[in-house]
């Protein structure tokens, strides 16, 4: 079964309210324009290499860069 929120009244149920429908009456709210979304249902059991963290390298320090290197070079204005 797949749980919808339905856009319109349907069955007595106001706009807004979530729906389980079965693939039949699922074509049928679309046809109609009555569905306006579709519930994703979470799965029951996650995947056992999802559960586990992924232990990522550990990222290199960068050189130590002088403030000198970092500033642009002095320009002036010109005389005339």
């Amino acid at each position: 079964m797949t749980t919808i929120v339905l856009a319109h009244w349907y069955d007595g149920r106001p706009p807004g309210s979530e729906l389980d429908v079965d693939d039949d009456q699922l074509r049928r709210l679309r046809r109609d324009g009555r569905v306006a979304a579709v519930v994703e249902q979470p799965p029951a059991e996650p995947p056992a290499a999802a559960a586990a963290p992924l232990e990522e390298p550990a990222a290199e320090e960068p050189e130590a860069v002088s403030l000198e290197e970092t500033l642009p070079a002095k320009v002036g204005r010109r005389r005339r």
